[in-house]
C-alpha cells in the first residue's frame, strides 16, 4: 500500500476520476470473465491460467455474482476503515422506518461508502429510466459537512453484447438539515456525468488479471488502470445521446465521502424505482480481534466482534453464519464479488453468538491459504444478516 502523505492519485486525476477508476476495476472484472471468477464448474482459482483462457471470457458469469450491497473503499491504503455505515432512526425525527447513516465519527476520513443496488431484473434501459421508470432515492446531510461532502450517483450500463460502461455525477445542490429526493432519472440529460466504457472484446485480459491477481491495488494505480481497461474518461453531457436508450441499465450506486479528507455525516433513505420503495443496503461496521492456534494440536483459527452497541435495527444473532467469510485485506470492503479476494476468502467452520458477541472459527490451513502466506496483511471479516433487508457487516483488524 502507498503511504498516504505521498499519495497524489487525487491531484493527478481528479475527485471523480479516481471513483471512476474503481468503477473501472468492477468493469475489469467483468470482461475478465472465467480467468478471474472460476471454471464452469463454478471453481475458482483467482489466478490467470494461460493466454487461451482469453476466449472463454464471459461477462454473463461475472454478472451473476453481483448483487444489492454496500461497501467501504479505503483511499489511503491505511488498513483500517474510518468512514462505516449504521442503521439508525430519522434525524429530522419525520420517519418511522430506518436510515442509512454514513459517519467518520467526527474525525476527517478519505475513506469512500458505496451502495450499489442491482436492478438487472427490472429489464430497465436508458430510455425507461427517463420515463415511467424513474430512479429516486432521498438524503440528509447535517449543515457541517454537507459543501465538503458531496454526493454521488452511478449508473452501471451494459452497452452492447460484450461492452459496459460506468457513469457518475455529483448532486446539483447540496442542501443541509431537511430530506431532499434526488431523482436521478431527470438527470440523464443533464451535464456533469463522467465515464468510463469498456469492450471486453478488446481489453488485454492477461495483464488485467495479473493487476487484479496482485496482493492488493493501490489507489495510486488507478490511472494506469482506467487507460488499460477503456482509453480514459470522458465528459458526458446526455447519457440517453451517448450510449443510446436502448442501454442497459444494470444498476445504481450512491456514494459518499471525500477522498481529500472530510467528516462525513450524510443519511439515505427512500430509494425508488419506477415507483417501487426499495431497501437501501448498508454495511454495518464491527471490531474485531482474531486468534491463531498455537503449536500443532489443532484448534480453530477464531475472529470475534460485536455490533455496535447503539445498533436497534438488526442484532448479532441476525447474523447468517453460513455467509461470514475471512478475506485478506483488500481497498475495497467487503471484496468485490470475483474478484481473488472474494473467491480466496475462507469460509466460517463454526459460528457461535453469546451474548452480543459473535465468535467465529476458521480451518487454520483454509486462513493461511488465503493469506498465501502473507501474515503481515490485515484480515477482513464479512457477511451477512437474515433478514430480507440487504445489511451484512464487515471488519478489519490485525492478526
Amino acid at each position: 500500500m502507498t503511504d498516504p502523505s505521498a499519495n497524489d492519485a487525487d491531484r493527478r486525476f481528479g475527485r471523480r476520476s479516481t471513483l471512476l477508476g474503481l468503477g473501472g476495476l468492477v468493469l475489469g472484472g467483468i470482461a475478465s470473465g472465467p480467468t478471474v471468477l472460476g471454471d464452469e464448474d463454478g471453481g475458482t482459482t483467482g489466478r490467470y491460467e494461460s493466454d487461451d483462457e482469453r476466449s472463454g471470457a464471459s461477462p454473463q458469469r461475472f454478472l451473476g455474482r453481483l448483487r444489492t450491497e454496500a461497501f467501504v473503499v479505503d483511499t489511503d491504503g491505511s488498513g483500517s476503515l474510518t468512514t462505516e455505515t449504521q442503521l439508525v432512526g430519522d434525524p429530522s425525527g419525520e420517519r418511522r422506518d430506518a436510515a442509512v447513516h454514513v459517519t467518520s465519527r467526527g474525525e476527517s476520513s478519505r475513506d469512500y461508502v458505496a451502495a450499489g443496488i442491482d436492478l438487472r431484473a427490472d429489464s430497465l434501459t436508458l430510455a425507461a429510466v427517463s420515463g415511467d421508470a424513474s430512479i429516486a432515492y432521498d438524503y440528509y446531510k447535517d449543515a457541517e459537512t454537507t459543501r465538503r461532502v458531496p454526493d454521488d450517483a452511478f449508473l452501471f450500463l451494459q452497452t452492447g453484447p460484450t461492452a459496459f460502461a460506468v457513469a457518475v455525477r455529483g448532486a446539483d445542490a447540496e442542501r443541509s438539515g431537511t430530506w431532499e429526493t434526488r431523482a436521478v432519472s431527470s438527470e440523464l440529460t443533464a451535464d456533469g456525468w463522467r465515464a468510463i466504457e469498456v469492450d471486453a472484446g478488446e481489453l488485454d485480459l492477461g495483464m488485467l488479471q495479473r493487476q487484479l491477481a496482485g496482493s492488493g491495488v493501490d489507489i495510486g494505480d488507478i490511472g494506469g488502470l482506467i487507460a488499460m481497461v477503456s482509453g480514459g474518461i470522458e465528459s458526458v453531457s446526455d447519457l440517453t445521446d451517448r450510449f443510446g436508450g436502448d442501454a442497459a441499465v444494470l444498476g445504481l450506486g450512491i456514494g459518499t465521502g471525500a477522498l481529500d479528507g472530510a467528516v462525513t455525516e450524510a443519511y439515505y433513505n427512500g430509494l425508488e424505482v419506477g415507483g417501487e420503495e426499495r431497501p437501501l443496503p448498508a454495511a454495518l461496521a464491527v471490531d474485531p480481534s482474531f486468534s491463531a492456534p498455537h503449536g500443532r494440536g489443532g484448534g480453530r483459527f477464531t475472529a470475534s466482534f460485536s455490533l455496535a452497541a447503539d445498533e436497534r435495527i438488526v442484532s448479532a444473532s441476525d447474523i447468517d453464519p453460513d455467509s461470514v467469510r475471512l478475506a485478506p485485506y483488500s481497498p475495497v470492503s467487503p471484496p468485490i464479488p470475483g474478484t481473488p479476494w472474494a473467491d480466496d476468502a475462507a469460509t466460517a467452520d463454526g459460528v457461535d453468538v453469546s451474548d452480543g458477541t459473535v465468535r467465529a472459527e476458521f480451518v487454520p490451513g483454509r486462513v493461511r491459504r488465503s493469506l498465501q502466506g502473507d501474515r503481515s496483511r490485515p484480515l477482513v471479516v464479512y457477511g451477512d444478516f437474515d433478514v430480507p433487508e440487504p445489511y451484512t457487516f464487515v471488519g478489519v483488524g490485525e492478526r
